[in-house]
Order: C-alpha cells, then sequence, then structure tokens
C-alpha cells in the first residue's frame, strides 16, 4: 500500500497547478515580466550579425572549395558558423509581431512560473521556511551583474583618464550580493532606447490585445 505521506506532494503539485490556473496574472508578477521583455526588434538588433549575407555565402562557398582561403582571412568555420546564426535568429525576430511576441512570452512565462510555485509550494511541505529560502537565494544570486556595457563605460572612462567609475565598478563586484545602492551609471543611450522600447511596444501589443485586433 502506498504511504498517504508520499502522496501529498503530488497532490499538492497539483492544486498548485490549479492555483496558478485560476490566478491568470499571477498575482501581477507575469504582468510586470512581459512588459519589461524585449521586443522583437530589439531582439533581432540584438543578434548583431557583424558580416552582410553575401559575403558570408561567398566566403562559405569559398571555404567549401578550399577551407585553407578562411586561415588565409583570418577566419574559422566555426566563426562563419555564428554569423549565420546571427542572421538567422534576426530574421526569426523580423518576422514575428509584438502581439505574436507577448503572447509567447506569456505562455512560457506562465508556464515556468507555475512551475515555479509548485516546487515552493512542495518547500513549505517540507519544511523549508521563506527565511532559508531567502538566505540560500541572497547568498548565490548576485545584486549586480557586470554587463558589457558597464564594463565599456568604466573602460571608456579610464581611457580619457577618469577612474573613478573603475573604482566604483571595483568596489560594488567585491560585494555583488549587497543591497546596498552604490552604482551609479548611466545607461548608454542604445540600452536605455531598447529599454524605452520594449516597455512602448509591449503597452501596444496589451492594447491591441484588448482591442480586439
Amino acid at each position: 500500500m502506498t504511504d498517504p505521506a508520499q502522496q501529498a506532494p503530488s497532490t499538492t503539485a497539483a492544486a498548485a497547478a490549479a492555483a496558478v490556473a485560476a490566478d491568470d496574472d499571477l498575482g501581477g508578477v507575469l504582468s510586470s515580466i512581459v512588459s519589461s521583455l524585449a521586443s522583437p526588434s530589439e531582439m533581432s538588433a540584438g543578434a548583431k550579425p557583424t558580416m552582410p549575407m553575401e559575403n558570408l555565402r561567398m566566403l562559405m562557398m569559398l571555404a567549401g572549395r578550399d577551407p585553407a582561403v578562411l586561415h588565409t582571412l583570418g577566419l574559422s568555420p566555426a566563426a562563419l558558423q555564428q554569423q549565420l546564426a546571427a542572421h538567422t535568429a534576426a530574421a526569426k525576430w523580423r518576422d514575428m509581431t509584438a502581439a505574436d511576441k507577448q503572447q509567447q512570452d506569456v505562455k512560457l512565462w506562465r508556464e515556468w512560473l507555475g512551475r515555479y510555485r509548485q516546487r515552493l509550494t512542495l518547500e513549505v511541505e517540507h519544511g523549508v521556511s521563506q527565511e532559508l529560502c531567502r538566505a540560500v537565494m541572497n547568498a548565490t544570486n548576485p545584486r549586480v551583474v557586470l554587463r558589457n556595457w558597464i564594463a565599456q563605460a568604466a573602460m571608456t572612462s579610464a581611457e580619457s583618464g577618469q577612474y573613478n567609475k573603475v573604482k566604483q565598478v571595483l568596489e560594488v563586484l567585491r560585494d555583488p550580493f549587497s543591497d546596498a545602492d552604490r552604482l551609479e551609471l548611466e545607461l548608454p543611450a542604445p540600452v536605455a532606447a531598447a529599454a524605452a522600447g520594449a516597455g512602448r511596444e509591449a503597452a501596444a501589443a496589451a492594447a491591441a490585445a484588448g482591442n480586439g485586433e
């Protein structure tokens, strides 16, 4: 006979899944996440293929005939494959509308949040407190991550003889888990524009969905 205690986790998981289905927006978390995601145009720009497709096709054709050509040009088959993947990704996002991406994002994030909620429910069932969960997460998930634009801003400042930003970044990275707001760097124009654009396109997509367009 199966121990009823062994059935509790699956029962709780089913209950959690039902709760997820009932709470369509997951307490506002889903809307908050989706509204901050990049738009298709920003994802396409982020793919950043640096080589025109015509040049890529020509190089791939030449490499097929004589692989030594790439070595002569300082390239490798892997580099060509990376460029091809970038073009493929960029084309994928160019062909996607903001409304379609939002629908896809909502589906994927709702599924993930549902699984996460189930896990949290099971942890509580097994005596794991919220305080312990929070302590573990705070100890393993840094509040600050060295992004390319942060490093670039510091390097650009250093090249002009100003080292304040470099010192500031180094100080923050010594304790990236701290909640103290010690990093004061302005978003570069492309990053700031992308962030603003993501919000505008998400809002437009939501409005279109609400109007039944």
